[in-house]
């Protein structure tokens, strides 16, 4: 609507400013890297008795608890900067709250401030799977973690150590993921007719907004349409392209990804990674929403019945893709 449209049109001007005046304030600097650990998140991909994958608590599921930081300050060591990365949902609100804010980001960028003197720049990881320990809408919880966060990322600003070498590059490549399919036309009727009586569910709850409804609804037709392109084959979508940037200063490099990918996903980039320290950041260059690991779509789930473009090869292909790119920049 309206509000939207003013926004996007106000947004771009302050992004043209904010880009101008970081040119115009350019200066010599220096950069320090440091880690900590952070246990505020867990992983949300929850089975129950009867065997359905839901969004809940996998306390034995994967986790990345790292919290990384590259400190930027003067060279007479004043501080400028602190990128602080972590892969973790910001949904300690859950999905019912009615207020805005920026959730635990928020608390971790004004903390970061308060403590350092430095700007503050927060980059989501790879928190696909990822939620916060614990979901309430008294925003005491959402301080509660964000505390976490940022108590976890100050230690890794005060243990950073110096960044090594000069060299700056960045690489950005485009490459098409396969796309999502249910594994037969059986398998998409079933989610289906499930999807179907959850919307019905949805109609006679009053904690469900009509933006909820909508949401629903768009599934319900998006998985008829995948259940048809099984007899139609004029239906099956086409590949999902994505943008995907590695960029390095010294020994510190950043892998830009378009989804929302499952923290295995980072994880592996990590560990496959030529760079002592690679922070990865999901949500840029456009959004193209989960991409899980393989074993998920056994699994079912959200992230995959409804929240997932591509198929299960998609994991491997960014995996690899983004490792070549981190070693084209080595």
């Amino acid at each position: 609507g309206s509000y939207e449209s003013a926004y996007r049109d106000y947004l771009a001007h302050q992004l043209a400013g904010l880009f101008r005046e970081a040119r115009d304030s350019r200066q010599p600097a220096r950069l320090r890297l440091g880690e900590d650990i952070c246990l505020a998140g867990i992983n949300r991909r929850e089975r129950t008795a009867d065997g359905h994958m839901i969004l809940g608590k996998n306390p034995g599921g994967p986790v990345d608890r790292s919290v990384n930081v590259c400190r930027i300050e003067a060279r007479d060591g004043r501080p400028l900067a602190a990128v602080v990365n972590f892969a973790m949902h910001p949904v300690t609100q859950s999905g019912f709250t009615r207020l805005v804010s920026a959730d635990y980001v928020g608390v971790v960028r004004r903390l970061v401030r308060e403590k350092t003197g430095a700007d503050c720049l927060f980059w989501q990881g790879a928190a696909g799977n990822i939620n916060p320990l614990v979901d309430e809408t008294d925003y005491a919880n959402t301080v509660a973690h964000g505390t976490q966060v940022a108590a976890a990322a100050l230690a890794a600003w005060e243990s950073s150590g110096p960044a090594k070498g000069e060299p700056r590059r960045c690489v950005r490549r485009q490459t098409g993921l396969p796309p999502f399919r249910f594994f037969s036309y059986d398998h998409a009727e079933e989610q289906r007719r499930v999807t179907e009586e959850e919307l019905e569910g949805a109609r006679s709850r009053p904690a469900f907004t009509p933006g909820l409804l909508a949401w629903y609804q768009n599934a319900l037709q998006r998985i008829t349409r995948l259940r048809d392109s099984w007899k139609d084959p004029s239906l099956i979508p086409p590949p999902v392209t994505v943008d995907l940037q590695a960029c390095r200063l010294g020994e510190w490099a950043w892998i830009c990804l378009p989804p929302e990918e499952f923290c295995e996903i980072g994880l592996q980039i990590k560990e496959q990674s030529p760079f002592p320290r690679t922070f990865t950041a999901g949500y840029t260059n456009r959004w193209v929403q989960y991409i899980p690991v393989p074993q998920a779509y056994h699994e079912g789930g959200y992230e995959v019945t409804t929240g997932s473009l591509v198929s299960s090869e998609a994991a491997a292909v960014l995996v690899k893709t983004s490792v070549e790119m981190l070693r084209e920049i080595q």
